[in-house]
């Protein structure tokens, strides 16, 4: 098993979700989802998953991400 290959795979998959997350909040929330507003809602998506990743290294513990799959939007 090669480390730098799978965690570049594993960051791959990591990445996408994110976007898609953020995306279905923004369409749920009737904000825009495309433009400079969204691109940087991305932007601090994805930096919030870097961050959070940082800490959890540093604690030792898994990666911690964004999973939209436990967000309930009702209108």
């Amino acid at each position: 098993m090669s480390w730098p290959r799978d965690g570049c795979g594993l960051a791959a998959v990591l990445l996408r979700v994110q976007v898609g997350d953020v995306t279905a909040t923004a369409e749920v929330s009737r904000l825009a989802v495309e433009g400079a507003d969204f691109v940087r809602r991305i932007r601090g998506g994805m930096l919030n998953d870097a961050v959070s990743c940082l800490f959890s290294a540093l604690a030792g513990s898994m990666p911690m991400t964004t999973f939209a799959q436990v967000c309930v939007c009702t209108e």
